[in-house]
């Protein structure tokens, strides 16, 4: 992690709200399920954005072309079963680290767009019924992202305090963040507390 990245994550103290906290952990938890799957974008931000007409409060957006279309239905089938982790995971991760109940309207929009997805591709017959956690592949999705969520809980918190300084990352900033995560993952325990 750059110096500039430490010395803003120490420097700034602030006083966020509890909907600030909950929206930049589950931003974060889509950010890092976008990073760890591969899947591009170009920020995530908890600033509120205007949508397709609807306000969010905050998004992970890609803007770029995608770089490598999926072309193959082994290829499609994995990169939608991703996104679906990736939806999954912002609202998995506010319920674990944000300690404030996830609304409605979060929950709603990611579930939409996963029922989308499902819909899209019948062969799955992923059927939607009004858990929220949906039959067998849709469980097997969920508890994939909530064991990718608990295993990356450090960088999840670092991203969430970063996005709550900074409210808008690049993806660069969390290249940079997951770098150091990753290194900080690295190093026996015994050196971590010297």
């Amino acid at each position: 992690m750059s110096r500039a990245m430490q010395a803003l994550l120490k420097a700034r103290s602030i006083n966020p709200k509890k909907a600030e906290i909950r929206t930049a952990y589950h931003e974060a938890g889509h950010a890092v399920a976008y990073f760890e799957y591969g899947l591009d974008f170009d920020y995530v931000s908890i600033i509120p954005e205007q949508i397709d007409g609807r306000k969010l409060n905050g998004v992970v957006r890609r803007l770029s072309p995608v770089h490598k279309l999926p072309r193959s239905p082994h290829e499609v089938d994995l990169y939608l079963s991703r996104v679906i982790n990736a939806l999954y995971a912002g609202s998995i991760s506010a319920s674990l680290f944000a300690d404030t109940p996830v609304s409605d309207a979060s929950l709603s929009n990611d579930f939409g767009k996963i029922k989308n997805l499902c819909e899209k591709r019948d062969r799955w017959r992923c059927n939607f019924p009004d858990e929220t956690k949906g039959d067998q592949y849709l469980q097997e999705r969920y508890q994939e992202t909530y064991e990718l969520i608990i295993s990356h809980a450090r960088l999840i918190d670092s991203i969430a305090r970063a996005l709550l300084l900074k409210q808008k990352l690049h993806y660069c900033d969390v290249s940079e963040l997951y770098s150091a995560w990753k290194e900080q993952e690295r190093t026996p325990v015994g050196l971590k507390n010297s």
